[in-house]
């Protein structure tokens, strides 16, 4: 009798499972679609943890750079290097511009500002002149 019950009860189990597994494959879509989403959503936060991280560390450098600078030379020096990179600035491309430029370039060769005055002067040259300066 055992046997009758358990083999008449078979069909009705298999088409049980049958239907809990094609829900669960359903389910299984439906969160698989959800996390493709989500991360699709994450990569731009990603990129930008990315930009920012980077933005970090070059400010560090920064910083250390300037606390180089400011072991070597003076408030007053370093304030008289920017006064002659500024010009550049607000005379860009100018004859000015470019003697400022000079000037800081021989004056003060060794602060991280005159990489900046270098490129700039590089930007306005041409041929050797501007290999020199890259």
């Amino acid at each position: 009798m055992l046997i009758c019950a358990i083999t008449t009860g078979w069909p009705l189990l298999a088409q049980t499972n049958a239907v809990d597994v094609a829900q669960l494959k359903q389910r299984v879509t439906q969160l698989e679609k959800q996390v493709q989403e989500m991360s699709s959503l994450l990569e731009p936060l990603k990129a930008q943890q990315a930009v920012e991280n980077r933005r970090q560390m070059l400010r560090e450098k920064f910083v250390n750079r300037s606390a180089l600078d400011a072991q070597k030379h003076t408030p007053e020096q370093l304030q008289a290097a920017e006064q002659l990179y500024q010009v550049a600035n607000q005379k860009w491309g100018s004859p000015e511009a470019t003697d400022s430029l000079q000037k800081m370039i021989e004056k003060f060769p060794d602060i991280n500002r005159t990489g900046c005055a270098l490129l700039y002067l590089a930007q306005n040259a041409a041929g050797e002149q501007r290999a020199k300066y890259l």
